[in-house]
């Protein structure tokens, strides 16, 4: 059995999808776009990618948006801290760029309150 080693670079966002007798790779892109923003509790975006803003409309009623169209999208949210849960999270309603989401207590009250949180968003390549 005869192992070969390859090394070299490949853009990023790309995975390794065959290697070939002649020596050369194929790279693929993967089939998924991966937005993933974190929120502070004050609508500031801190880190991660995709998003382009956040806006606080209401206490712990929040809009995201995105460099893209995400109404064909999946997504994820958790909030930062375990006093809080994501309850809503949807496509935001006039603006395909967008995502609402509500973040509420976990005291059995499920009082609106603002916290940070992660939005993962999944969407399919064009």
């Amino acid at each position: 059995q005869v192992q070969t080693r390859i090394t070299g670079s490949r853009p990023a966002g790309q995975t390794v999808s065959g290697a070939h007798q002649n020596g050369s790779v194929t790279c693929a892109a993967p089939p998924v776009e991966l937005l993933a923003p974190f929120v502070s509790s004050n609508a500031t975006l801190t880190r991660g990618s995709g998003a382009t803003n956040a806006l606080s409309l209401a206490t712990g009623t929040y809009e995201v948006g995105f460099n893209r169209d995400v109404t064909q999208c999946y997504y994820s949210a958790n909030a930062y801290d375990g006093t809080r849960v994501v309850q809503q999270l949807q496509p935001r309603f006039g603006n395909p760029n967008g995502v609402f989401l509500t973040l509420r207590t976990t005291d059995g009250v499920n009082t609106l309150v603002n916290g940070s949180f992660y939005l993962t968003v999944f969407c399919p390549r064009p």
